[in-house]
């Protein structure tokens, strides 16, 4: 779908409700081409994850600068805040967490280096960042590897773990969502 200010494109992964304007959360990864701003998201805060790229950096007037330099790395912030993306060293691809102000959510990226356990009706979203893992529990024998996501529902018990034996950094975005 493109993107409220007509900058991009960007590929909506899951979300509550299914459809409709307005949504209590929303899971989307978009490539970013060009340096430029960010679409309006007010009323919404955001988690943001590189998942491909150089980096990027985000500005907002009397804010911090966000810099994202690595695959995993990941920021938290106001969606109504005119942030200007400023791209390192060409496009970049990133994962976009937005949840409804008032809901409360935790979200962020893990590093796993042996197996996850995910509590039932906390950990709802799995989205792979870097390597590959192995499903257990609610989706036993299933495998993720890069971008792939994975949405528990209530009550499903599942845990993550490295899916090779190999060395190498692993990391998911798991996130949590109130309803």
């Amino acid at each position: 779908m493109p993107w409220k200010n007509g900058g991009g494109v960007t590929e909506e992964i899951a979300r509550e409700p299914a459809a409709g304007d307005a949504f209590a959360w929303r899971l989307s990864m978009a490539r970013i081409d060009a340096s430029g701003p960010f679409s309006d998201f007010s009323g919404y805060t955001r988690v943001m994850v590189l998942l491909e790229g150089e980096g990027l950096t985000l500005r907002a007037d009397g804010e911090d600068d966000r810099v994202l330099s690595h695959a995993g790395d990941s920021t938290r912030f106001d969606g109504s805040l005119p942030i200007h993306c400023s791209l390192r060293a060409g496009s970049c691809t990133d994962l976009n967490l937005m949840v409804r102000k008032g809901l409360r959510f935790e979200a962020g990226v893990e590093t796993v280096s042996g197996p996850l356990p995910l509590r039932p009706q906390a950990h709802r979203l799995i989205v792979v960042a870097l390597g590959d893992f192995a499903i257990e529990g609610a989706a036993q024998g299933l495998m993720l590897a890069a971008s792939d996501t994975l949405l528990l529902e209530d009550g499903e018990r599942a845990g993550l773990k490295p899916a090779s034996s190999g060395a190498g950094s692993r990391r998911a975005f798991i996130a949590r969502i109130d309803l």
